[in-house]
């Protein structure tokens, strides 16, 4: 009987004792769990908007540079500006050198910058390397993806804001409060304005690729491929006696081009050389007179 009243007591204190155990530890327990949930919403929250803001297609700027040749400078570039229009591409800078009358009258040279859609820019490379000498070609790529997407969430963000501070100048109740908000929207609006231009800028990067073109006109295509060291020897040779035949050349054409100045300063130096002699005959003549018989 003892040992029966003795079970069921040490039964009733270790009820008595979870049941208080769990209501001491219950609300602590029900608060660690809310806050650990809250935080882990907001982890997952922001784990989500760091994966997903990242779209499947990278933004990509690409850009190539080109040193090229061609025997008909304006020939290739009639046939390039036809070529973009079928592209849809747009030739953004152009600056040709015509040549001096004095040296290279006949080398000319052009600095090309092309845009191209960006889709279309190996094809295109394609074409223009079938229609030039090219001696060297470099492309660069640059991923531009996290800096679209901070400038594109800018660009909302500040629409949001926008459109609240409208909402809340037809809201407002008195002068003060409608001019703060208008003052917070001139530089909403500024700031919008300055931040969609940026927007603008790397929308037309990524969507035309840039194709920088130095092309020069020669006579003879510069060899691209490695020589030998008679092939060197025998090149640089035949490359001295051109230039010295071209030398003679430009020579030759420079005096018969300006042989009427020539034998114009050509006669004034002749008479002052004659009126300076006979000036100075007289001054002998004089100083020195002849003796008297």
């Amino acid at each position: 009987m003892k040992r029966t009243i003795l079970s069921f007591l040490m039964i009733f204190a270790l009820l008595f004792a979870m049941s208080a155990c769990g209501a001491s530890t219950s609300p602590m327990e029900n608060g660690a769990y809310d806050k650990m949930e809250m935080e882990s919403s907001g982890a997952v929250s922001d784990a989500m908007s760091s994966t997903q803001v990242l779209p499947a297609d990278r933004k990509l700027i690409r850009t190539v540079r080109m040193q090229a040749e061609t025997e008909d400078l304006s020939g290739v570039i009639g046939q390039l500006e036809e070529r973009l229009n079928q592209f849809g591409g747009y030739l953004q800078q152009k600056e040709i050198y015509q040549g001096s009358a004095y040296r290279d009258a006949v080398r000319r040279n052009a600095s090309l910058m092309i845009r191209v859609p960006a889709k279309d820019l190996d094809i295109f490379l394609f074409h223009l390397n079938n229609s030039v000498h090219v001696i060297s070609i470099s492309e660069s790529v640059d991923d531009v993806t996290l800096q679209y997407i901070d400038v594109d969430s800018q660009v909302k963000a500040l629409k949001t804001e926008e459109e609240r501070l409208l909402a809340m100048m037809e809201k407002a109740e008195n002068l003060s409060d409608l001019l703060a908000i208008e003052k917070r929207l001139t530089q909403v609006q500024q700031e919008l304005q300055s931040v969609a231009s940026q927007l603008k800028a790397l929308e037309s990067q990524i969507e035309y690729a840039t194709i920088h073109v130095s092309l020069s006109e020669v006579v003879e295509y510069t060899p691209v491929e490695e020589e030998s060291p008679w092939q060197k020897i025998g090149t640089g040779f035949m490359d001295s006696l051109s230039d010295i035949w071209n030398g003679i050349v430009d020579t030759f054409v420079f005096l018969v081009a300006n042989s009427p100045r020539i034998l114009l300063l050509g006669g004034i130096a002749a008479l002052v050389i004659v009126i300076v002699h006979r000036s100075n005959k007289r001054k002998k003549a004089k100083k020195n007179p002849p003796a008297a018989e």
